[in-house]
């Protein structure tokens, strides 16, 4: 079926306004690629009747299942290397003397004394990631005196269906395999049959929750670290300004942000200060 560049302006202008993901026209390509196997099971005989159901049925089950579609939900174990380095190294070391600071004040506070949010999480691989560095921490000899209980990671993604998947901590040969040291494997997993599943106590470190970059962000509270990593390449420049602005006002005093390695925030005019750290770059809030 042929898509004419009425109805290709009509779906991506969907799309656009239910994730904010740009299709470019020279991505034309993504739309019957990821859509076709829908389009078919609703029976439709053209791309016009396929945007006319989705305007008349407008329930979050079609949306929902459109976006699962047109997500790319590429990630891995300890992404790109370095910047996992570095949060090793230095990054979760300074948060902890943080915590330890929060946890001799006179008001103290209740709960958590450190929050990590993991943004557009996908299937867990990331926030699993650190929370497997944060228990080698707490168990390690370099411990400044904090508890895996002072850490809360939450995890978030617009797709139901990959947090799904994310939540059971299952992952199959080639997941498993791409970026996790053979070490932390036989450490925090077991195998089952061709699969292999995260220990239940690590899996309890991580909070998995459905959320919508486009949408309000600030209802998740304040944040210590933030992990927005190779997902505003999906975006405009004005829906990236939009999402980093609710981040900033999201961000404690002390807090660092950090994108994917090919992600930047030039040209965006937000109060943020670089720093390099461990050769990685992260976004301190100016206050």
């Amino acid at each position: 079926m042929d898509i004419t560049p009425t109805v290709f302006k009509l779906l991506t202008d969907y799309i656009y306004e239910q994730a904010g993901l740009v299709i470019s026209e020279e991505k034309k390509y993504l739309i019957p690629q990821r859509l076709e196997p829908l389009v078919r099971e609703l029976n439709c005989r053209s791309w016009e009747e396929f945007y006319s159901v989705i305007q008349a049925r407008n329930t979050p089950a079609l949306t929902s299942r459109i976006i699962d579609a047109m997500t790319t939900n590429e990630t891995s174990f300890f992404r790109d290397g370095h910047p996992f380095e570095a949060l090793r190294s230095q990054i979760l070391l300074q948060l902890s003397r943080l915590a330890v600071a929060r946890a001799s004040r006179e008001v103290v506070r209740r709960g958590p004394k450190l929050r990590i949010w993991s943004a557009a999480s996908s299937t867990g691989q990331e926030a699993y990631s650190m929370a497997m560095m944060i228990d080698e921490l707490v168990r390690g000899p370099m411990n400044p005196g904090i508890q895996r209980e002072d850490f809360e990671i939450l995890a978030t993604d617009i797709s139901s269906q990959v947090l799904a998947q994310a939540i059971r901590g299952r992952y199959n040969k080639l997941e498993i395999s791409r970026g996790m040291p053979q070490g932390s494997r036989e450490r925090y997993f077991r195998q089952e049959g061709d699969n292999w599943v995260l220990r239940e106590d690590v899996r309890g470190m991580v909070e998995f929750r459905q959320m919508n970059l486009m949408g309000n962000l600030t209802q998740l509270g304040a944040f210590d670290l933030i992990l927005v990593r190779n997902v505003l390449i999906y975006f405009n420049d004005e829906t990236k300004k939009r999402i980093l602005k609710q981040m900033h006002g999201m961000m404690n005093r002390e807090g660092m942000l950090m994108l994917g390695s090919t992600e930047s925030m030039y040209g965006l005019g937000l109060p943020f200060k670089t720093e390099t750290v461990g050769g990685t770059m992260v976004y301190r809030p100016v206050v």
